[in-house]
């Protein structure tokens, strides 16, 4: 067709050379895209030099996408791209504020009713952050958005070194009760690589005897302590885009990447409540000296919710240490998650500034006295009186240990015990750090009975039974007799 027409109109054939000269001399040379280019880097093309990098990356604790992230950014220093990639978010984020500063031309076509909207940066909707299930690690990378090299590939690799360290604690540990704390801090990385490794991490028996949280100004510590009474210590502090944690005093610092540094803490706490055959012979939840210490972080127990709800922990003892500015009721619910009759022992106590005067904080004992845990528990220990006395929530308990006691605090804890509704059925013995002021007490309670000097005691009568009450110089006892 086209030579046919090119004989008929003769002219046509010059027009065309001359319009293809000026097409090829005004239009800019095509050049490849250095960012589109194909793989030529070591790490790209050989793929041993990327399994011994990827390995030095896993052994310094590295996560998939940490590693995965590392892995790009060597290869774009390495081939001149990553300076121009950087520009290049730079013109868009520089584009995008000055769309928000001047807002949409004023040209936009009135005809398209949504323009304006879109435009607008009222209608940018905000980023949602990805939430992390620390019980069930990434499956997908979806969001990665570098892909020099493949992050599954990195992924996949990772999950083969993890199989070598199980084959090595399985040699170790035929029967999986790991008996040396180093092991028990490896697990802690080995669970938040893979789903994988997170289901073996977890049916490792651990020897752990104690179990303290640490609340500091800025950081967060967990320490855990064997039945030798040896004891490694877990810190965790805020870093730009993530975390920063320490598995053993000295040890490097690991970064794990877009997660707060309290939510890590957390989720590693639970984890070792989720152990099988723990049994705990202390959990204790302690703050460093400090005013701005936060309060007890409740994110704790939304975990607990998440993981623990058909599993209840074996702790003996639980220890709380309040701050003097805050105290934080949601240590109340933690005890729903201990197994009752197990749990036999509280213990409160309250951090005071030495040079501030502060009033300690007063507890509602009311919310502790919900559970079970608490009505089956027969030690109370309370190191700072003025947290409050509710003896009416503490009559079940056999012995009660104090710093000290006012002649008050004996005549309300003595009218309370009256009441038929709280009966110490068992009898309690009550001790105390500081010496009792007899004198004291016997003006006070020859209000509501007799008093006997040469015996210090007194007794009342409870419908068919016999309160007697008996005083020392450390130690208060109430005992209950048939009539």
């Amino acid at each position: 067709m086209v030579p046919w027409i090119l004989k008929q109109f003769p002219d046509i054939k010059e027009l065309f050379r001359i319009w293809f000269l000026y097409t090829i001399k005004d239009e800019p040379p095509q050049m490849s895209d250095p960012l589109e280019t194909p793989p030529s880097h070591p790490l790209q093309t050989d793929q041993q030099k990327l399994e011994n990098f990827l390995r030095d990356l896993y052994k310094k604790k590295y996560s998939v996408r940490h590693a995965h992230f590392e892995v790009c950014r060597i290869i774009k220093i390495e081939t001149n791209t990553l300076q121009l990639e950087e520009e290049r978010m730079a013109e868009r984020l520089e584009s995008t504020r000055r769309l928000k500063r001047e807002g949409p031309p004023s040209d936009t076509d009135e005809s398209a009713p949504d323009a304006k909207k879109a435009c607008s940066s009222d209608s940018a909707q905000p980023r949602i952050p990805e939430e992390i299930d620390f019980y069930n690690p990434e499956k997908e990378y979806k969001d990665v958005e570098d892909e020099q090299v493949d992050i599954n590939f990195v992924n996949e690799f990772f999950q083969k070194e993890a199989d070598k360290e199980f084959l090595e604690l399985n040699s170790k540990y035929g029967d999986k009760k790991i008996e040396q704390l180093e092991d028990v801090l490896k697990l802690f990385h080995l669970r938040r690589l893979t789903p994988k490794c997170c289901v073996s991490a977890e049916k490792y028996i651990l020897p752990i005897k104690s179990l303290k949280w640490i609340t500091g100004d800025s950081n967060i510590k967990i320490q855990i302590t064997d039945y030798q009474n040896n004891t490694v210590e877990i810190k965790y502090w805020p870093g730009e885009d993530g975390s920063f944690v320490e598995y053993g005093i000295g040890n490097p610092a690991v970064t794990v990447d877009t997660v707060e540094f309290n939510q890590l803490a957390a989720a590693d706490f639970v984890f070792i409540l989720k152990g099988p055959n723990l049994r705990l012979e202390l959990m204790e939840f302690d703050i460093e000296p400090s005013d701005k210490c936060p309060t007890f972080e409740c994110f704790i127990e939304n975990f607990l919710n998440q993981e623990l709800r058909k599993q209840q922990v074996h702790v003996a003892r639980l220890a709380y240490k309040f701050s003097s500015s805050a105290p934080d009721i949601t240590y109340r619910t933690i005890q729903q998650y201990l197994a009752p009759k197990v749990l036999k022992y509280f213990k409160f106590s309250v951090w005071k500034d030495p040079v501030e005067s502060v009033e300690s904080p007063k507890i509602d004992f009311s919310d502790f006295a919900e559970f079970v845990q608490w009505k089956q528990a027969t030690h109370l220990e309370i190191q700072e009186t003025r947290l409050g006395l509710d003896w009416q929530h503490f009559y079940h308990f056999e012995v009660i240990s104090l710093g000290s006691l006012d002649p008050e605090d004996v005549e309300n804890m003595c009218q309370s015990l009256k009441e038929a509704r709280y009966q110490p059925t068992q009898g309690i013995t009550i001790n105390v750090e500081k010496k009792l002021d007899f004198e004291g007490i016997k003006s006070k309670l020859e209000r509501i009975g007799k008093i006997d000097d040469s015996e210090k005691s007194m007794e009342f009568l409870l419908g068919d039974k016999k309160l007697i009450v008996k005083i020392e110089d450390f130690c208060i006892l109430f005992k209950v007799l048939e009539t």
